[in-house]
């Protein structure tokens, strides 16, 4: 096995000629002999719902019929017990493991009667970054031990001042604060304000410059789920999001509607946007690794990160997001320390 690891690296956006060597794991520019390998940071899923793993037919419906407070999806989960639902959340974990994950941010659609499924996604991987929806503020207390973060379902849902009251009390505990936000329609900026999330999911809803202009004023942290867009009818021109300032992140959204392959989203992003307002390979794999990879180590909820390396020094951005697997075969991981 090499003690050093050779080749071109992706950081932050670009290729660079470089090593690592394996006792430190510390990345040097620069060759240290005949570049061998391609080495790119092990993505993160940005947003998953892996709750809902166990359901296997169709969802059939509006977006709010499937996915709402009182839809399919929350009339399915509490039909399951709760061990059925923790062993299809582990089968999807595996998925995620094989499909090269390093963390991923699960919105968990229950709070304190769920602690132990929270548990056990956390044993399951050590990637885990749970955000649940604690059913008041002593829940969220005890929930703390379990959790990283909160991830409502929308303001709208649960009232502006019970959000504003989660927010306060959760970023006193250090944790994340994130909402679903302007998924099918615009909704209310002064609202969000006043919840303050560190992170909203999709807001698939906004065109124009000024209500990025708004968002950005609260935060610049967004992450987006194009193929569960897609499949319930909602276009986007994602290119906007980037073009605008945002720290823009990628997640696969629901089990039950997408695989949770986060390979698999940055392909289909780059073919749906190729001929209506290109986003270039390298800007999508960006979105996956370093941007993600910049926010959760900012929130203080991961420290290390892995490399993944594959034994073809000449593969570009686009080779890797359009044919991974065919590539993985000859694929490592180098676990690298950021210092």
């Amino acid at each position: 096995m090499d003690d050093v690891i050779c080749g071109n690296f992706f950081i932050r956006g670009e290729f660079q000629e470089g090593w690592i060597e394996r006792s430190t794991g510390i990345f040097h520019s620069g060759l240290e002999g005949k570049p061998v390998y391609t080495c790119f940071p092990e993505p993160v899923n940005a947003h998953t719902h892996l709750g809902d793993s166990f359901m296997s037919q169709e969802p059939r419906g509006t977006l709010a019929e499937v996915v709402g407070p009182r839809g399919l999806k929350a009339r399915s989960l509490l039909e399951r017990s709760d061990r059925e639902i923790i062993d299809s959340i582990i089968s999807s974990i595996r998925f995620m493991k094989e499909a090269g994950t390093s963390y991923f941010m699960d919105y968990r659609e229950t709070g304190l009667p769920s602690k132990n499924q929270f548990q056990e996604i956390k044993n399951a991987h050590a990637g885990a970054i749970i955000l649940a929806r604690p059913g008041n503020i002593s829940d969220l207390s005890t929930l703390s031990e379990y959790v990283d973060g909160i991830g409502i379902s929308s303001i709208s849902d649960i009232g502006i001042e019970k959000a504003a009251e989660l927010s306060v009390n959760t970023k006193k505990l250090g944790l994340i604060v994130s909402t679903h936000f302007s998924e099918e329609r615009v909704e209310d900026f002064s609202s969000l304000a006043e919840f303050s999330p560190d992170l909203v999911i999709h807001g698939s809803a906004l065109k124009e410059k000024e209500q990025f202009q708004d968002l950005s004023d609260i935060t610049r942290n967004i992450a987006i789920c194009p193929r569960s867009n897609r499949y319930f009818g909602i276009d986007q021109n994602y290119s906007i999001y980037g073009e605008n300032g945002m720290n823009v992140m990628m997640g696969t959204d629901n089990a039950m509607i997408s695989n949770p392959d986060i390979f698999q989203e940055m392909e289909f992003l780059f073919r749906i946007q190729k001929n209506v307002s290109r986003i270039e390979p390298e800007e999508i794999l960006q979105m996956c690794t370093w941007n993600s990879l910049d926010f959760i180590f900012s929130r203080k909820k991961a420290t290390s990160m892995n490399w993944i390396c594959i034994e073809r020094p000449e593969l570009s951005a686009f080779s890797i997001i359009t044919r991974y697997w065919a590539m993985k075969n000859y694929s490592l991981k180098i676990s690298e320390t950021i210092k």
